[in-house]
């Protein structure tokens, strides 16, 4: 048997862009997760799906710590100076609002949001 998730605590690097998808609402994000053993920070984008978006969404901007849980997969893309680059991307189906950020806001957990696997591509 395999399994495939992961948790990450980080803060959000810009605000949730939110949109919709047909009718399910869909918040896309980045998070900054340090790697103290090798002094760097690793980016985790992220995508929430369903109903749990309208209510969290103003919650999720610039700064605020976040834990998020969900199956990981490696996204490969091309940028433009033809490099192949390399994403580590989460579908965020647990989701724990942990404060931070600018006005330092309380923690707000959150429900369980179940990822739609009917989407092809969320991370789109």
């Amino acid at each position: 048997m395999s399994f495939n998730r992961a948790e990450f605590i980080g803060n959000l690097g810009s605000d949730a862009r939110i949109a919709k998808v047909g009718d399910k609402d869909v918040a896309n994000f980045s998070i900054a997760v340090e790697d103290k053993k090798n002094d760097a920070t690793i980016w985790i984008r992220c995508a929430l799906w369903g109903a749990l978006v309208p209510k969290i969404g103003s919650y999720l901007t610039k700064g605020k710590m976040v834990m998020v849980a969900g199956p990981v997969r490696i996204e490969e893309w091309t940028n433009k100076d033809g490099e192949v680059k390399r994403d580590l991307s989460v579908m965020v189906n647990d989701i724990q609002l942990l404060g931070g950020g600018a006005d330092k806001q309380e923690s707000k957990p959150a429900s369980k949001p179940k990822a739609d696997p009917t989407q092809e591509n969320p991370f789109a």
